[in-house]
């Protein structure tokens, strides 16, 4: 990489070659290392003007293709275009203090906070259930149910109970959307899902939510930054071909709404 960086033939030849396109596909579908190397070249590359506008062109390129055919019979695209009055609830692992790699927040920005649920954001101490409930996620949300038809929850919650409700048509985004549902978006790391993510997909599955896949790795960047752009890069491309022209339903995305 520092070859790359200080190498303005190795630059040249990767743009001649239209090499850009396979390193924005490879940080979309190859493994951790490939990923975290793909996007420290892309932003290596971003640097230099005269590469910028190329690397930002790669957007819309195609991931290497077999291995799309291969995720997308294993975790298929949305089937239907977006409309204004979609909304998500995020089923990610814990990424806050990750370098480069924020993935779960990432999202949540480009998605936009007011259509957007990221359970990362909310600190939950479950202290309401203690006795209870175990707060591992078994109960299926469902230990708090009864009390949540009168409030909703907070973070001395059952995480898994705000989480249902949050799936579910009561919660403050669903009432402002006529009790329509939110697509549940989440993220595959390293082909496993986290335990809290498995509980997750089975309420999900429960309440009838339909749940969009994007096939990720969990690496974490030397350096954030402008490193950080070429995941952002990635996972634009990720949600622009699994849920189509997300940021072109006919509302800001980036509206500054604090919804719970």
């Amino acid at each position: 990489l520092s070859n790359l960086a200080a190498n303005d033939k190795i630059k040249a030849w990767i743009v001649e070659a239209g090499a850009i396109a396979p390193l924005v596909g490879l940080l979309a579908a190859g493994a951790g290392e490939q990923q975290a190397f793909a996007a420290t070249a892309l932003e290596q590359l971003s640097k230099n003007p005269a590469f910028g506008a190329k690397v930002e062109a790669a957007r819309g390129c195609t991931p290497y293709q077999p291995k799309r055919n291969e995720l997308e019979q294993k975790y298929p695209k949305l089937l239907r275009r977006l409309e204004k009055d979609d909304h998500f609830v995020l089923s990610v692992k814990f990424t806050k203090n990750r370098k480069g790699n924020r993935s779960a927040e990432i999202l949540h920005e480009m998605l936009g906070p007011h259509r957007t649920y990221n359970p990362n954001n909310f600190d939950k101490s479950c202290k309401n259930v203690e006795g209870v409930c175990e707060s591992t996620g078994s109960c299926l949300g469902v230990c708090q149910e009864e009390l949540f038809k009168t409030r909703a929850p907070t973070i001395d919650d059952c995480w898994a109970s705000s989480y249902r409700w949050h799936l579910g048509p009561k919660s403050a985004r669903a009432r402002k959307r006529k009790g329509r549902l939110p697509i549940m978006l989440q993220l595959l790391e390293d082909g496993a899902l986290g335990e809290g993510q498995k509980w997750e997909e089975k309420m999900a599955e429960e309440l009838g939510v339909t749940v969009v896949t994007i096939d990720w790795a969990g690496f974490v960047l030397n350096q954030a930054g402008n490193a950080e752009k070429g995941v952002r890069m990635a996972l634009d491309q990720q949600l622009r071909y699994k849920l189509g022209p997300y940021d072109e339903v006919g509302i800001n995305i980036n509206a500054a709404v604090s919804i719970a």
